[in-house]
């Protein structure tokens, strides 16, 4: 089980007794991201579990750690909080949506900012396409996008307030989202 706890010390427990199996250290040091204290907001793991990217509460940075070394690999950022995000299924690419108006998509190992996809609302969650062609991304609406190019082929609308959740099915052919308007919208 991954936690943090008051003094950001984040680590790999045993689910039962709370053991510690690793501890995720940024320079060798429990890890500091940012100056002020705060708690780890969002979390999401690689399909292949070797990665783990969290966000801290309130905060504008993503680290995505190497789960077998503990290690770091870089730290990405936005311009605003970070509300999602999700790995596409290959692991290759990281997309977080920000109140920044902005869905932005990295490589995780490397650290590059591979594309930045404005949206006139903040993003409140973003989801890979079982087979990483599509990037969805929510507002007040959802667009689907083409991971590849940013292009977008699609747009949803309906809710009439901020998206809250969203999943794809297995076989990429079913989107729910869970809206503030208070619906549930099943779209094919």
């Amino acid at each position: 089980m991954f936690w943090a706890n008051q003094s950001l010390k984040t680590g790999h427990y045993k689910v039962g007794t709370g053991e510690e199996i690793k501890t995720f250290n940024d320079s060798q040091s429990p890890i500091t991201i940012v100056s002020k204290p705060c708690t780890f907001g969002i979390v999401a793991f690689s399909l292949d579990g070797q990665q783990l990217a969290a966000t801290l509460l309130r905060e504008c940075v993503i680290g995505p750690w190497d789960v077998t070394s503990g290690t770091l690999l870089k730290k990405l950022y936005h311009l605003e909080s970070v509300n999602s995000i999700a790995f596409s299924s290959d692991g290759q690419l990281l997309a977080a949506g920000s109140d920044d108006k902005r869905a932005r998509m990295w490589d995780p190992t490397s650290g590059n900012l591979l594309r930045i996809l404005d949206d006139p609302e903040p993003v409140t969650r973003v989801a890979f396409s079982p087979n990483g062609q599509l990037l969805v991304s929510a507002s007040n609406f959802i667009t689907l996008r083409d991971a590849a190019s940013g292009r977008v082929p699609e747009t949803l609308e309906g809710h009439t307030q901020r998206v809250k959740a969203l999943a794809i099915s297995p076989d990429g052919h079913l989107l729910v989202s869970i809206s503030e308007d208070i619906t549930v919208r099943l779209w094919s």
